[in-house]
């Protein structure tokens, strides 16, 4: 009973975990990485008191149930098949015209390198990840996307802009991104080929619009140069003026060197031990950047003019203080939508839902998809929004 006490305990902290700022005391981050193993503890002691006709499983069905808005952030029933609306990001023409929902997408492309654990099978058909990236804009055919951690060329590959306007499937977009001075630049390529002003080196957050731009902007988040922030573009998309938002909040910056002594399972080891204090103070600490830059997202979603859709990559747990605070208000398509555990994060840690699309209530999701494949640490995220 007192196993089953501490679990409880455990778990109506992880709800409150929204309610607690970790800029008041940073190791309140941490409690959401409990979410699984305390999941698991309860329903395990529950079992346990019902195998002994014990009323006392009663604690971990009313602990469970008291959480019933938390878990499908965490996780949701899976699915044999996908649902009918996630046929539209791939469907003809024709079929999309009947309903004419916005196909929205959020993708850390993670500068174009592929995950250095990633296996030959996994690497597939493509050349690079920047030929990945033509191809799912291709066949998705989205009305809106927002990339992180993109470069639009470097001396060793292809701009990928070109490449986009060579690509029939996907002409007439326009492009918002930051340029050489960290400055926002909106880049319009027409369906006829001689007519769009020329690319720029484009570097950091991206907003892909397959319509027009009327106004755009970008705030650095307080991480210097760093390629993070928040882009914004106010755009037109099937005659409806949207906001779109596209942030890439402050990371971890947990590295393999971090990783390797966890890896070996030699958890007694000084080594190891160091290594874990190491992630858990990066955790904490950015946990509180995050903290102050979901504060000034929430911010200017509150005084966007327009219905807002804010996507990209959060860095941080599905039902922390950030992601909570920076998504208020708005409708979390996962959690709408999704099915199973809904992991967008391709490296080792922190394995979960740290990629994101929320969207304004007046649009309703109508799918939701996580697409695999190791072309970036990440995963791209796809949701079809209604109007």
């Amino acid at each position: 009973m007192g196993i089953n006490l501490a679990l409880a305990g455990g778990m109506l902290a992880v709800y409150a975990v929204p309610f607690l700022d970790p800029r008041w005391f940073a190791p309140l981050a941490l409690l959401g990485f409990g979410y699984y193993p305390l999941l698991m503890g309860l329903v395990a002691c529950g079992i346990w008191w019902v195998l002994r006709r014990n009323p006392r499983f009663l604690l971990s069905l009313l602990v469970l149930l008291v959480g019933w808005t938390v878990h499908p952030r965490f996780w949701q029933w899976p699915s044999m098949g996908e649902s009918d609306a996630m046929n539209l990001g791939s469907s003809s023409d024709t079929g999309r015209k009947q309903t004419d929902p916005f196909v929205v997408m959020t993708y850390n492309v993670g500068n174009f390198r592929l995950p250095s654990d990633a296996g030959p099978e996994e690497k597939d058909e493509f050349a690079s990840s920047r030929d990945y990236l033509v191809h799912l804009l291709g066949s998705i055919q989205p009305d809106l996307a927002g990339f992180q951690d993109f470069v639009s060329w470097d001396p060793q590959h292809f701009d990928v802009l070109r490449q986009m306007k060579r690509d029939s499937r996907i002409r007439g977009f326009s492009f918002v991104g930051l340029n050489r001075e960290r400055q926002a630049v909106c880049f319009v390529q027409k369906q006829n080929h001689g007519s769009s002003t020329k690319p720029d080196w484009f570097s950091g957050l991206g907003l892909w619009v397959r319509g027009r731009v009327l106004d755009f902007g970008y705030y650095n988040l307080g991480e210097g140069d760093s390629p993070t922030g928040l882009l914004w573009a106010d755009v037109v998309l099937k005659g409806d003026t949207l906001r779109a938002m596209n942030v890439h909040l402050a990371s971890n910056r947990i590295s393999t060197r971090d990783l390797q002594p966890v890896r070996s399972l030699d958890l007694q080891s000084d080594t190891a031990k160091q290594s874990i204090f190491r992630i858990f103070r990066k955790i904490a600490g950015n946990a509180r950047l995050r903290a102050t830059q979901a504060e000034t997202v929430q911010n200017k979603v509150k005084a966007s003019p327009y219905r807002v859709v804010l996507l990209g990559d959060f860095n941080d747990l599905p039902h922390s203080f950030a992601v909570c605070l920076a998504g208020q208000g708005l409708n979390d398509s996962y959690v709408a939508k999704g099915r199973g555990l809904g992991h967008t994060y391709a490296g080792g840690f922190p394995s979960f839902r740290i990629d994101h699309i929320m969207a304004d209530p007046e649009l309703p999701v109508q799918g939701h998809r996580v697409l695999p494949g190791r072309h970036s640490d990440h995963y791209p995220v796809v949701a079809v929004l209604g109007r």
